[in-house]
């Protein structure tokens, strides 16, 4: 958009495109709903200002584009006028998509509050918290007022569904939500949002005409949820990770992020080589029998020691082992046949080379997934040189 184009003399001219645009989201502590169109009255005249309002987060680039929530509260609003049984946007969307979705736990109600939200749905609300260093504040209850953009509530069983029915071109269980011409126009790349990722219609578009292809949108409520939705067409895989905190300072979709990589990687490795499902242990057995294979690099090829290391030295080590934290349960963190199976595959590796132990932790005779090895090694605070010099 252009500074021509918001200033054309016949009036305000907004082009939204694919989701971007203006991004007029302005957020509120009051919980009376208002029509959409009754916000563009108020919410454009001051977005005109091209600057930052107290309440009114408004960013316009004069000749570039910008996140929009006021495009989807548009389409809501066309939504609702237009309708031939003449619904309210809400009551469309649960008898057109909601309900046919089987989404039982889930509403689009103008406001997310009891008067306006199922009893049954809001006795099961989350706790939404801001994280600042150690602490979790929990956050005031803050409302949209540009509905219907960001008022729904669901959980992740039923928004999945609406994933599903995107890989399944517009059909879940036997209902069609859209045709496939509609789905391929949603999944056409529009205008290029980042380096790597397109919009669609409001899908963010990664790996064009790859493989490993996905589709996205992310969402968030201030200061306490962030979710994210994902799907693989070439993995069949849907994801949909809610969490009920807001990082102020940090990367606000890190977990979500690895939760996803650690998935995506876990079935291209099982495609790739038919590797056998991960096995049925406890995260204290997998941390655990990580352990071991730690103690058991630190002893001797680190060391390069010449001595062995004797089942007594071991066992020795697995029952003598004690929690730092002592209001900690042991049994929590620590199981003694997944450390000595640990130590001992370690020790198993010949020759002692770090070229042989990286070969050994990459091949299926290791005993957890090479993701879940990743992820417990980040816990334990391991490095890189330690147990894959």
């Amino acid at each position: 958009m252009s500074r021509r184009d918001l200033l054309k003399p016949a009036g305000i001219l907004i082009v939204l495109i694919a989701g971007t645009g203006p991004a007029v989201a302005q957020k509120t502590p009051s919980a009376e709903p208002s029509l959409l169109v009754e916000a563009l009255r108020e919410f454009i005249p001051r977005a005109m200002k091209l600057e930052s309002t107290p309440g009114l987060n408004i960013a316009i680039a004069l000749d570039g584009k910008v996140y929009s929530n006021l495009g989807i509260a548009t389409l809501g609003y066309l939504v609702q006028v237009a309708n031939p049984e003449k619904l309210s946007f809400s009551d469309y969307v649960q008898r057109h998509i909601m309900d046919p979705l089987g989404m039982r736990s889930s509403q689009y109600p103008p406001v997310q509050d009891s008067v306006h939200v199922r009893a049954d749905i809001v006795a099961r609300f989350s706790k939404g918290y801001a994280t600042l260093g150690a602490m979790q504040i929990p956050t005031p209850t803050i409302y949209f007022a540009d509905y219907p953009a960001g008022t729904v509530v669901t959980v992740p069983g039923d928004h999945i569904r609406l994933l599903l029915a995107y890989l399944g071109w517009g059909t879940y269980n036997g209902f069609q939500l859209l045709r496939p011409e509609t789905v391929r126009l949603m999944l056409t790349a529009q205008t290029k949002r980042a380096e790597g990722v397109d919009i669609g219609l409001v899908w963010n578009l990664r790996s064009i005409g790859k493989p490993e292809f996905d589709f996205s949108h992310g969402g968030a409520h201030m200061y306490g949820w962030t979710n994210d939705f994902r799907a693989y067409p070439g993995l069949k895989l849907a994801l949909a990770i809610f969490t009920n905190h807001w990082r102020i300072l940090h990367p606000r979709y890190h977990e979500h992020d690895l939760i996803a990589r650690f998935v995506v990687a876990w079935l291209e490795r099982a495609k790739k080589d038919g590797s056998p499902p991960p096995r049925a242990a406890s995260w204290a057995w997998k941390t655990s029998y990580v352990m071991g294979l730690t103690m058991g690099e630190q002893l001797k090829p680190a060391l390069g020691t010449e001595g062995t290391v004797t089942p007594g030295m071991v066992d020795s080590m697995a029952a003598g082992a004690r929690p730092r934290e002592g209001d900690r349960a042991r049994t929590e963190l620590w199981q003694e046949d997944a450390f000595r199976l640990g130590v001992t595959d370690l020790l198993a590796v010949r020759p002692q080379t770090y070229a042989a132990i990286r070969a050994f932790l990459a091949s299926s005779r290791l005993r957890i997934l090479p993701q879940e090895l990743e992820l417990i090694n980040r816990e334990l605070g391991v490095t890189a040189t330690e147990v894959s010099r």
